[in-house]
């Protein structure tokens, strides 16, 4: 029985360290499409990292606002940028 012959839910996470640019969203995209199109029986849940750099930039916000901000405040600065 080959792998695309059954339906499965694939999770696919694209870091910060690939989403540099305009260009590597049209590959993560692209490469998502043919992947999708190689197996339709698949489907994605896709966790999208903040760009790179975005997460150390909201951190050195938060530290603007206050040097000892809480890891509850960190925590909702990177989940939700």
């Amino acid at each position: 029985m080959d792998s695309c012959s059954t339906r499965k839910i694939v999770v696919v996470k694209l870091g910060g360290s690939i989403l540099t640019d305009e260009n590597s969203y049209r590959e993560a995209a692209r490469f998502l499409a043919r992947r999708l199109h190689r197996c339709s029986r698949e489907q994605f849940v896709v966790v999208v990292s903040a760009r790179k750099g975005v997460t150390d930039e909201l951190e050195q916000l938060a530290r603007r606002i206050t040097n000892y901000p809480s890891q509850r405040t960190l925590d909702l600065l990177w989940a939700t940028g």
